[in-house]
């Protein structure tokens, strides 16, 4: 299965987050927010991260923007509650190149189809 790093600054959603995908066969590095995220991907590249968006320190666009100017091989999804002030966060984050948007709240029916839709493309490549 893949490597899966979640970046999610509320702990709760983190660990459900966490435990779906551990169920589901993949390796997960858990991480609060973007700069415990890039610390914690010193040592491995995942094959797939999974980014809120709003979080303090270093937030998702940070990271899908930073990820990008140095790999472009990475699936990203992000995922947030949505309309901020007018601004559609999730086309903003599809725009700076996460390739999947996770709308808040979702059901684990909708998380675990957002990584596959996500991974699918690698898949075909090893496959």
């Amino acid at each position: 299965m893949a490597i899966v790093l979640v970046i999610e600054d509320d702990e709760q959603v983190r660990r459900v987050t966490e435990r779906l995908l551990v169920r589901r066969g993949h390796d997960v590095i858990a991480a609060k927010n973007g700069h415990d995220a890039l610390r914690r991907t010193s040592h491995c590249t995942p094959d797939l991260i999974i980014t809120d968006i709003y979080m303090p320190e270093c937030d998702g666009f940070e990271v899908i923007t930073l990820l990008r100017s140095t790999s472009s091989d990475v699936r990203i999804i992000a995922m947030s509650a949505g309309h901020i002030h007018g601004l559609d966060v999730l086309g903003v984050a599809g725009r700076l190149g996460a390739q999947v948007q996770l709308p808040k709240p979702f059901t684990e029916a909708q998380l675990l189809a957002a990584v596959d839709e996500a991974l699918a493309p690698l898949e075909r490549r090893t496959g």
